[in-house]
């Protein structure tokens, strides 16, 4: 019965870690928009929320541009962080949007790695 307990309570340790992290002690729950649900925190530990893998048009199976999956990742589903995670193989070919999911938009990108930096830039917010 131990030997069950401890992988599952390594595993959950494990889990409480990645999820909440935070740099110094907390002081309240972490900061959030005005609509979004409250943050939880515990033994002085804040939590934080989002998405570690998305892709958007920008590789051959996804749909939408990524400034649109950033804006909705942040106003609709209130994350605290994301990583857009295109296939690197699609970036040479300036078309936007799966064919085979009926998603191709007529709008090309050839700087597609540019674009991605730049839009990193401009979205990431410390704190």
């Amino acid at each position: 019965m131990l030997r069950r307990i401890c992988p599952l309570a390594l595993a959950m340790g494990i889990l409480l870690g990645v999820v909440a992290v935070s740099g110094a002690p907390s002081t309240g729950p972490a900061p959030v928009a005005a609509d979004a649900p409250p943050r939880p925190s515990f033994m002085g530990l804040n939590a934080y929320f989002g998405e570690l893998h998305q892709h958007t048009g920008y590789s051959t199976d996804g749909c939408g541009l990524p400034e649109e999956a950033i804006i909705a990742a942040r106003n609709t589903r209130h994350n605290d962080f994301m990583a857009l995670t295109e296939h690197n193989n699609s970036f040479h070919v300036p078309e936007i949007g799966s064919l085979a999911r009926g998603c191709r938009i007529s709008q090309t990108d050839p700087r597609k790695w540019q674009t991605l930096g730049e839009l990193a830039a401009r979205y990431t917010q410390d704190g």
